[in-house]
């Protein structure tokens, strides 16, 4: 496991795991709130829509993201927690197959 793999593999650490939280599923997790959410980002860039599983993937990170930390842009990133990256790879379309891309610092 490579230096980023060991720095994501952390749960959120709450009591209670910020993923089995009904917020966080009806968010993060919902396929119709996500398609909203890729709706106004591609919007809000001028670019069009990507309604393939890694844009619903990406979603569900800026949604994870937005509810946790508010605004973050280049030079202010935070890794997602390992629950929150497991779940937001395929735990709401068990049917598609998500590639992993990693944090990234920029």
């Amino acid at each position: 496991m490579g230096p980023g793999r060991a720095r994501e593999n952390v749960c959120c650490g709450h009591r209670e795991c910020f993923t089995t939280q009904e917020y966080f599923r009806a968010t993060a997790l919902d396929h119709n709130v996500l398609q909203l959410q890729i709706r106004l980002h591609a919007d809000y860039r001028a670019e069009i829509p990507n309604f393939h599983p890694n844009g619903y993937r990406k979603a569900s990170y800026r949604q994870y993201t937005l509810s946790q930390y508010g605004y973050l842009g280049r030079g202010i990133r935070r890794v997602a927690p390992s629950c929150v990256v497991c779940l937001s790879e395929g735990g709401f379309h068990p049917q598609m197959v998500f590639i992993y891309m990693g944090y990234r610092s920029d």
